[in-house]
C-alpha cells in the first residue's frame, strides 16, 4: 500500500547563518511497488479537481490520496497515450491536461478520458521530435520548447501549429528549448539543453534595420530552467554553474547564493521554486537544498541510507507544491518523495544523522531558564542543553563542563530557583544541583551532606513564595527544603492523621496557588496543603457525586491567568471551583482526545493547552470547544508524557516518547479552507465502468465519474460501488466521511479510511448520493451524484395500464358470464325460498307462541317467588314486632316490682333501646329495600300518578301490592287493624275508586 504521510518538519529551535547539512525533514515515498509506472519522474502538476499527475519515463500517472493509476500506450486503442515517454505537464482549461512525451504533445479530456495526438515534424524525414517545454502564452496559444524542433506555436482551438521564429532566427539558435519565459518588455526568453539563453525581441527597432533580434547568453551552458523573480530579475537553474540570477535590463548575472562557502553544492542544478521568501533548488547529486532570503539559512535535506524518513536519493528532477503547499519532489530513479505541509508545529527529536539531535527519543522534562538556555531531560540519554545555537549532551562530542564527571541518564523534572540554580530529578538518582555561579553540576546529597533524601525516584520540584524547594516522589512523599539552612521537613501518608498526611506517597505534580495553598498531584487524589494551619484537605472521585474530581490518578495541576485551578486526571480535564467546592470535569465525550491530561498550559489568549496519551487539545473554556492535533497534523508524536511541559514567553513545549513538539498558539490555526470529496470510480457488481465504454449494451458513463452529475441504471444494475476520495494531501489520514442516499434515507453516517461504499437492491426511483468530509475545518461542500433506477418493462406505467386494460376487459367477461348464471341459479333459489319461507313462517308463529307463552310463565313465576320471599321478610318483621311487644310488656311488668334503682335504670334502657328497635321507619326501610328488588320503579310509579300520596299511603299501597292481611299489615305499620281498615278506605278515595271496584286489584295494576 501506498504509505501515508508522517511527521512533520523537524526544525532547530534557532535560526542558523550556517548550511545545516544534516538538517531532516521526514518525507514519504511514491514508487513502482506502489504504482508508479517508472521510477523516473520528469514533472508534477495537478488538476482543478485536485489529482496530482506524474510524467515519468515510462507512461503518465495520477495519485489521488489512496491509489495510483498508470496511463501506457496501448497499441490497439487510438484513444491512448501515443508515447510513454513523458516529460511535462501543463494545465490548459479545467477539462485539458497537456503533455509533452518523447513523441507528441498529448490532450487529454479529463471529463472524457480521450487522448488527441499533436505531432510536431522535423522536415526533411518529418521525424516526430519531444516536447519537453509548455508555456501559456494566452488562453489560446500554447508555446513548446521541443528537443531538436525549437520553439512551436500552437492555437489550443484549431490546433494550428507554426514555428515561433522565422527561419533565418531559428537558423543561428539552439533547436532544443528547455525553457520558455517572457519579460515586461514582451522579448521570449528561451533556455537551451546546450547553448545557454536566447533573447528574442520580435519587436521592431527603429535604430536597426532587421525588425527581430536575438541576444545570447552563458553560451555553451545548460539551462534546466527559468522563473521570473520580479519585473527585471530571473533566476536560471544551470547544469554547471548553480543558481545564477539575471537582470533583464543590464543583463548583469550573479549566483543566487554567493556568500555559500561550497559552490559545488549548487553546480549541477534541475529545478527552482520560490515560495514566500524561501527557494527550492533541485540538484544532481546534492538533494535538496532550501535558502531562507531573510533568515540567511540554507538547508539541505538528502538521502541518509537506512534513514527510511530522509529522501529517496539525491537526484532531483523536479520541484512542486500542490494547494496545501505539500512538497512534492521527483527523482531520477527514485521515484517521488513527498512531505506534507502542516500546521506550525516544529520537532525536535533523536537523530543519528543529525548534529542538531536529541540524545534520547523520550523527553521528560522540559525548562527555559533565566539564561535563555533550553534544558531538556530525556528518560535514558541524560541532559540536553541547548546554549546560543549549539545543542550539548553526552553523546555529542561537543560537550560543555555541564556534562563533565558523572551524570545522570534518566531525567524526570527540571526547575529553577530563584538564584537561578537548576534542580534536576531522576529516576533512581535522587535530585542534583546545577550551580549557576561555580558551573558545577552535584548530587542534592552531597550539599545537603546531613540530610539525606530517602526516596531517589523524584518525579516533581517547585518553589513556593518563601523560597521553600518542594520535591515529589514516588513513593516516599513529599519533601521541603530551604536552601539558606539546609533545613528539610518530609510529608507522608499517615491514616491515623490524615489532616496532616497525604493520601498517598506518589507525586506526580506540586503547583502553589495565588493564594499560597500547594496543590499537590497524587496516584490517589488531590491534597491542598495549608501552610499557616499545617494541615491537608483532598478530593478524591465519588461515584455517587457529579460535583466531584473526575479521576483519582493526578497527572497535572495548572492555575491559569483567573486564577481558575485545572486538574489533569486518568478520566479527563477538571476545573475546581472555589466558591462551591466543586469541581467540573471534561472527557472524551466533550471532545478531548484522551481522558489522560499528561501537562496543561495556557496561551497569551486564555486557551488551555493540554498533552495526552492521543495528541494535544486545544480548549477554549468560555465555549467548552475542543480542537485536537496529532501526528497528521506535524506533531512529534501522539503519545506525550506526564509532566513534559513548560512556556517560554509565547513559547509552549510538550515532551513525548519521540521528542520536543514546539509552537506559538498564535501560528496554530484551524483548516480554513475547503477540501473537495471527487467520486473517483463507479462499479456495478464490483466490475469498473469506463468512461465511453459499453457496459449492458449501452454507455452509462460520457464522461469520468469525477465530472458526472447523474446516471441512469437499469432495475437489475442493483448492486453498485462508489469510491470517493478527499484530495488533501496534507491531511489525508485524519480525514472522516460523512454520506447519504436521499431517496433511501435522509441520515448522514460516518465512514473513515474506507472511502468506498456499495449499495444493493435499490428499488426503481430516484436517489442522489452525498459525500462531505466531516471533521476538517470549515464547513465543507457536499459532492452529489443523482442515480436513477430505472423500472423494468413490467414496471413502467404504459405497461401497467395495458395490463390493466386486459385484466379488466378478461374480469368483465368473465364477470359477465358468472353473472349470467348466478341470475339463473338465484331464479331457483328463489322459488325454493318462497315455499320454505312459508312453511318457515308458519312453523316460527307457532315457536313463537311457545316461547311467549313459556316466558310469561317464566316471569310470572319469577314475580311470585320474590313476593314470597318478601312476605316472609315482611311476616319476620310483623312477628319480630309481636315478639318485642310481648318483651316490653314483660319489662314493664318487672319496672313496677323492681326496687333496686340500678335495676331500675338498666330496665328503662333495655325499653328505650326496644322502642328505638321497633320504630317504624327502620322496619320500613328494611321492607322498602327488599320490595324494591321485586317491584321496581313502583313506589316512583306511584309518586308520578299521585304526588299528594303521603309516606303511610304509599307504605299502605306496598302491602296491598303483596296482598298481605289486614293483620299483617297491621304489625308491619304498628297500628291498629281498625286503623288499617280506615286507612284503605281513605286510599280508595285517594284513589277515587267506585264502590265496586277493589282496591287490591288495582294496586296491582299500577
Amino acid at each position: 500500500m501506498i504509505k501515508k504521510f508522517s511527521q512533520t518538519i523537524i526544525w532547530g529551535f534557532f535560526a542558523l547563518a550556517v548550511i545545516a547539512q544534516n538538517q531532516q525533514i521526514d518525507f514519504e515515498y511514491l514508487r513502482i511497488e506502489d504504482g508508479l509506472p517508472h521510477s523516473t519522474i520528469n514533472d508534477i502538476l495537478q488538476d482543478s479537481l485536485g489529482y496530482l499527475w506524474i510524467a515519468t519515463d515510462h507512461g503518465l500517472a495520477f495519485y489521488d490520496n489512496y491509489h495510483i493509476r498508470a496511463f501506457k500506450n496501448n497499441s490497439n486503442d487510438a484513444n491512448s497515450l501515443s508515447c510513454n515517454q513523458t516529460y511535462a505537464l501543463h494545465l490548459g482549461d479545467e477539462n485539458n491536461l497537456w503533455i509533452g512525451t518523447k513523441q507528441s504533445l498529448e490532450r487529454y479530456n479529463l471529463k472524457t478520458g480521450v487522448f488527441k495526438h499533436i505531432y510536431f515534424l522535423n522536415p526533411p524525414e518529418n521525424e516526430k521530435v519531444p516536447v519537453v517545454e509548455i508555456y501559456k502564452f494566452n488562453d489560446s496559444i500554447l508555446l513548446l520548447g521541443t528537443d531538436g524542433g525549437g520553439v512551436r506555436h500552437l492555437n489550443t482551438n484549431s490546433l494550428e501549429q507554426n514555428y515561433l521564429l522565422p527561419e533565418h532566427i531559428r537558423a543561428n539558435l539552439s533547436d532544443r528549448i528547455s525553457s520558455i519565459q517572457m519579460d515586461k518588455n514582451g522579448r521570449y526568453w528561451l533556455g537551451s539543453l546546450d547553448n545557454g539563453i536566447f533573447i528574442y525581441d520580435p519587436k521592431p527597432n527603429p535604430n536597426q534595420q532587421k525588425v527581430e533580434c536575438c541576444t545570447q547568453l552563458l553560451h555553451g551552458i545548460q539551462i534546466r530552467k527559468l522563473m521570473q523573480l520580479s519585473d527585471n530579475e530571473f533566476a536560471v537553474a544551470t547544469y554547471g554553474k548553480g543558481i545564477l540570477v539575471i537582470n533583464t535590463e543590464t543583463l548583469e548575472q550573479k549566483p543566487l547564493l554567493s556568500n555559500l562557502k561550497d559552490q559545488k553544492l549548487l553546480m549541477h542544478t534541475f529545478d527552482i521554486v520560490k515560495k514566500g521568501d524561501v527557494f527550492f533548488i533541485g540538484t544532481d547529486g546534492e538533494g535538496l537544498i532550501e535558502y531562507d532570503v531573510n533568515a540567511n539559512t540554507i538547508l539541505n535535506y538528502k538521502n541518509h541510507g537506512t534513514n527510511t524518513k530522509s529522501l529517496s536519493n539525491n537526484v532531483i528532477r523536479t520541484i512542486f507544491f500542490d494547494k496545501e503547499n505539500n512538497l512534492w519532489l521527483g527523482h531520477y530513479e527514485g521515484g517521488v518523495s513527498f512531505n506534507q505541509s502542516k500546521n506550525q508545529f516544529k520537532n525536535l527529536v533523536y537523530s543519528p544523522y543529525s548534529n542538531f539531535s536529541l540524545s534520547h527519543t523520550n523527553v521528560r522534562a522540559i525548562l527555559v531558564d533565566s539564561k535563555n538556555r533550553t534544558w531538556i531531560g530525556t528518560d535514558g540519554g541524560g541532559l540536553n542543553v541547548i546554549k546560543d545555537g549549539q545543542i550539548y549532551n553526552k553523546i555529542k562530542k561537543n560537550t560543555s563542563e555541564i556534562f563533565s564527571g558523572s551524570n545522570p541518564m534518566k531525567i524526570l523534572s527540571l526547575f529553577e530557583d530563584n538564584h537561578a540554580n537548576i534542580w534536576i530529578g531522576t529516576y533512581l538518582n535522587g535530585v542534583y544541583i546545577y550551580n549557576n555561579l561555580s558551573g558545577k553540576l552535584e548530587s542534592f546529597n552531597k550539599i545537603f551532606a546531613t540530610e539525606v533524601l530517602v526516596n531517589s525516584d523524584v518525579r516533581c520540584i517547585t518553589q513556593d513564595r518563601s523560597g521553600k524547594i518542594w520535591i515529589g516522589t514516588n513513593g516516599e512523599g513529599l519533601y521541603t527544603c530551604k536552601p539558606e539552612n539546609f533545613e528539610i521537613e518530609h510529608f507522608k501518608r499517615n491514616s491515623a492523621k490524615p489532616r496532616k498526611s497525604l493520601t498517598l506517597d506518589w507525586i506526580h505534580c506540586i503547583v502553589e496557588d495565588q493564594l499560597g495553598f500547594i496543590w499537590i498531584g497524587t496516584a490517589y487524589g488531590v491534597n491542598v496543603y495549608d501552610p499557616v494551619n499545617g494541615v491537608f484537605r483532598s478530593y478524591l472521585h465519588d461515584k455517587q457525586d457529579s460535583t466531584s474530581i473526575s479521576g483519582d490518578f493526578i497527572y497535572s495541576i495548572y492555575e491559569d491567568q483567573k486564577h481558575n485551578i485545572w486538574i489533569g486526571t486518568d478520566y479527563g480535564l477538571n476545573r475546581y471551583n472555589r466558591k462551591s467546592d466543586s469541581f467540573i470535569s471534561y472527557n472524551v465525550a466533550d471532545g478531548l482526545p484522551s481522558n489522560i491530561i499528561n501537562s496543561i498550559l495556557e496561551d497569551a489568549s486564555g486557551k488551555l493547552w493540554l498533552s495526552t496519551i492521543n495528541g494535544i487539545s486545544n480548549f477554549t473554556p468560555e465555549e467548552n470547544k475542543f480542537v485536537n492535533y496529532n501526528t497528521t497534523d506535524g506533531i512529534a508524536s501522539n503519545s506525550f508524557t506526564i509532566g513534559a511541559s513548560f512556556k517560554h514567553e509565547n513559547m509552549l513545549y510538550f515532551g513525548s516518547i519521540a521528542g520536543i513538539t514546539y509552537f506559538k498558539p498564535e501560528e496554530i490555526t484551524s483548516i480554513d479552507y475547503k477540501i473537495p470529496v471527487v467520486l473517483s470510480e463507479l462499479k456495478i457488481f464490483n466490475q469498473k465502468i469506463k468512461t465511453g465504454k459499453v457496459f449492458n449494451k449501452r454507455v452509462i458513463l460520457n464522461n469520468s465519474i469525477a465530472y458526472t452529475k447523474g446516471i441512469e441504471l437499469f432495475k437489475k444494475e442493483n448492486v453498485i460501488t462508489i469510491d470517493f476520495t478527499a484530495l488533501s494531501y496534507a491531511y489525508a489520514d485524519k480525514i472522516v466521511y460523512e454520506y447519504r442516499l436521499l431517496g433511501f434515507s435522509d441520515t448522514w453516517n460516518t465512514v473513515k479510511n474506507i472511502p468506498s461504499l456499495t449499495y444493493t437492491n435499490l428499488a426503481s426511483g430516484l436517489y442522489e448520493f452525498q459525500v462531505r468530509v466531516k471533521n476538517i475545518g470549515v464547513y465543507q461542500p457536499i459532492t452529489s451524484l443523482v442515480i436513477r433506477v430505472l423500472p423494468p418493462i413490467y414496471e413502467k406505467w404504459w405497461f401497467k395500464f395495458i395490463l390493466i386494460l386486459f385484466v379488466s376487459s378478461l374480469l368483465f367477461v368473465l364477470l359477465h358470464l358468472k353473472l349470467k348464471n348466478i341470475k339463473n341459479q338465484r331464479d331457483i333459489l328463489e322459488q325454493k325460498y318462497e315455499i320454505e319461507k312459508l312453511a318457515s313462517e308458519k312453523e316460527r308463529r307457532g315457536f313463537n307462541t311457545k316461547i311467549n307463552e313459556r316466558e310469561k310463565r317464566f316471569r310470572q313465576d319469577e314475580i311470585n317467588y320474590k313476593n314470597s320471599q318478601l312476605i316472609s321478610t315482611t311476616l319476620l318483621l310483623t312477628q319480630k314486632n309481636k315478639r318485642m311487644t310481648q318483651l316490653k310488656n314483660k319489662i314493664a311488668v318487672l319496672l313496677k316490682e323492681a326496687k333496686n334503682p340500678d335495676v331500675k335504670e338498666n330496665l328503662i334502657k333495655i325499653v328505650e333501646n326496644i322502642d328505638d328497635e321497633f320504630k317504624i321507619e327502620k322496619d320500613w326501610a328494611r321492607f322498602e329495600q327488599h320490595f324494591n328488588e321485586v317491584h321496581k320503579d313502583f313506589i316512583a310509579r306511584l309518586k308520578v300518578n299521585n304526588p299528594d300520596l303521603s309516606l303511610t299511603y304509599l307504605r299502605l299501597c306496598a302491602c296491598l301490592k303483596l296482598d298481605l292481611s289486614t293483620k299483617d299489615i297491621a304489625a308491619l305499620m304498628n297500628i291498629s287493624s281498625r286503623g288499617v281498615e280506615k286507612s284503605r278506605s281513605r286510599l280508595r278515595k285517594k284513589f277515587e275508586l267506585d264502590a265496586q271496584e277493589n282496591l287490591v286489584q288495582f294496586i296491582a295494576k299500577i
